[in-house]
């Protein structure tokens, strides 16, 4: 008789906040991903952001708006859903 037992760690997503600088009228540019933990199955098919808004309304769901330039107080964002983003700032903000 034998006894086999098998341990699975399964390491889970972990997503970390992204900060930069950018001066006025400026443009930065950046992947929010790269410090994040994608876990053992990876990105989801299609890519690992499925969403984006601004604001801080957390009553309703961020999903969508991939791709398209979303206005906030100082600037706009296009975030993608392999996590590139670009920012840019408005002039005297």
């Amino acid at each position: 008789t034998s006894t086999i037992v098998i341990k699975i760690v399964d390491d889970v997503p972990r997503a970390e906040s992204d900060s930069t600088t950018v001066v006025e009228g400026g443009t930065v540019t950046g992947n929010v991903l790269d410090n994040d933990t994608l876990g053992a199955d990876g990105a989801a098919q299609g890519g690992a952001v499925v969403g984006v808004r601004a604001g801080s309304d957390t009553s309703t769901s961020a999903i969508g708006s991939l791709g398209v330039s979303i206005a906030g107080t100082y600037g706009t964002l296009i975030l993608n859903a392999n996590g590139e983003a670009i920012y840019k700032a408005d002039p005297n903000s």
